[in-house]
């Protein structure tokens, strides 16, 4: 209770309870998740991989939670453009779904005289 007293006091009379720490993308994450044509488990394991070899490098989370931050990155569009080029990214498009009809002639206002 202390704790929330303090927190509040800190933030101007409203408790503001600290955010969750989540695991953030960098370019270079995104660049090997490209490399890997947007194979999320191919991108984790040469991701541990580096991060063991190299030192000084960040720790790669869990592969459940490197899941989850792809997939809070990027839309299932961008993964399928990753994956199967700009063809497969517009399958995801909700425009492209669309039909292209004609546009109708504008209806002209036909008031009685």
């Amino acid at each position: 209770m202390r704790r929330w007293i303090e927190n509040a006091r800190a933030n101007g009379g409203t408790h503001t309870p600290a955010g969750q720490p989540h695991f953030e993308f960098t370019e270079h994450l995104l660049t090997v998740l490209a490399r890997r044509h947007g194979n999320i488990t191919r991108t984790h394991l040469e991701l541990t991989a580096e991060a063991k070899t190299t030192p000084g490098k960040r720790k790669v989370p869990s592969r459940a939670t490197f899941h989850r931050a792809v997939k809070r990155r990027l839309n299932s569009g961008q993964l399928a453009g990753l994956r199967g080029g700009e063809a497969a990214r517009r399958s995801h498009d909700v425009f492209g779904k669309r039909e292209h009809r004609p546009p109708t002639p504008p209806h002209q206002d036909r008031h009685p005289q």
